[in-house]
């Protein structure tokens, strides 16, 4: 029977064992177990009911009792399940495709310090509303978002993606405090668990970006950079900085291809109506 159903003969004593499919004969003295050709129907069934996913405890109490109504039963139950977990692998799929297209964006991008304007929609984030001062708190706050995310519809971590980073406030560049603080920030994406008070929003415009190569906590170069250019071009500052990071230290161990980019929200000043004020 095990050659048959090419199966191993432990895994027959063990259907014994369990009660699932006991042999109909069991010799006294040499301990041979007879089965029926119905048994070898009823193992190719144990075995379609595994592929479908049940478990031996499952089958057994299908088997304990069985009509057309359960039998019909099982089945859409299991066509449910099944439905799930296809849903879960094209998500699965297409988060894994995802993050193979921005490693080959990284791969194809120069990540020089050139200033670059760039135009974005509105964006939300979800933020803890402290700033990190050191790498204690920043890896704790990291853990925090991403655990966040990952207990509502993400299934894989957020490494190789641009959805972290820090985000400036506005009124600290204002006011020339330094050294420049950040708060820990990952896009939100319509997550479920998330509440209004952890989001924040950055409006749509143009974006003054810049990539920098280095540590996260050296971004006062870069920033006076861009504000630089900013008065060069006639433009003023429009709202809170963000720090995206993108390439981490998930992606690589090359220290020298860790970098973040810097996206300043900016507004054209009307040099003619200045002019005039």
């Amino acid at each position: 029977m095990a050659k048959l159903r090419q199966i191993t003969t432990e895994t027959l004593r063990h259907y014994d064992r369990i009660g699932i499919l006991k042999p109909v004969y069991l010799d006294p003295n040499t301990e041979y177990r007879y089965y029926s050709i119905t048994q070898y129907e009823k193992l190719g069934t144990i075995r379609e009911l595994k592929n479908l996913g049940m478990n031996l405890k499952e089958i057994k109490e299908y088997f304990d009792n069985r009509n057309i109504e359960t039998s019909r039963e099982l089945l859409a139950q299991q066509k449910e399940r099944i439905d799930e977990q296809i849903s879960r692998l094209i998500n699965l799929r297409k988060e894994v495709n995802r993050k193979i297209d921005f490693l080959d964006t990284i791969r194809s991008t120069d990540l020089d310090d050139t200033i670059r304007l760039k135009q974005f929609e509105k964006r939300k984030y979800v933020a803890f509303n402290r700033p990190v001062t050191d790498e204690i708190e920043l890896s704790y706050d990291s853990v925090r978002l991403e655990g966040l995310l990952q207990q509502s519809a993400s299934e894989l971590p957020i490494f190789a993606t641009t959805r972290y980073g820090g985000i400036v406030s506005k009124e600290d560049i204002e006011q020339g405090i330094r050294p420049l603080s950040a708060k820990m920030v990952i896009e939100y994406n319509g997550e479920e668990g998330v509440t209004k008070e952890d989001l924040i929003e950055l409006p749509p415009g143009e974006y003054l970006c810049m990539y920098y190569v280095g540590n996260f906590w050296n971004r006062e170069e870069s920033v006076d950079r861009i504000l630089a250019h900013m008065r060069q071009n006639n433009m003023k500052l429009a709202g809170d900085v963000l720090q995206m990071q993108w390439v981490d230290f998930t992606i690589t161990d090359n220290t020298d291809e860790i970098s973040y980019e810097f996206q300043v929200p900016v507004k054209r000043i009307n040099v003619d109506l200045a002019n005039k004020r």
